[in-house]
């Protein structure tokens, strides 16, 4: 067996033992937003591997199965704000 360790952000939230080969956490921390995470896996043999990632979480997700889209259509506003309100044509 392995011992892996969820980090988010830096802050340890979840420990625990998994067997050997492919494994899944089951460990969802209640995180908006975007952040970096880390999954530290210590084996038998005391080797350790880092994974090291960004991620977004938001509660509005969708299911699996519902898919939304949307399309925009327009033109450049050029120093919208600091010099005009025009668009370049």
């Amino acid at each position: 067996p392995s011992t892996v360790e969820l980090y988010v952000d830096g802050l340890r939230q979840y420990s625990g033992q998994v067997p050997a080969g492919p494994f899944q956490l089951a460990a969802q921390p209640g995180i908006s937003g975007t952040g970096q995470a880390q999954i530290v896996v210590t084996d038998a043999f005391g080797q350790v591997r880092r994974l090291d990632f960004a991620f977004y979480g938001t509660p509005q997700l969708l299911a699996r199965g519902i898919s939304e889209w949307s399309a925009g259509i327009g033109h450049l506003r050029q120093d919208y704000g600091v010099r005009s309100f025009s668009y370049e044509s």
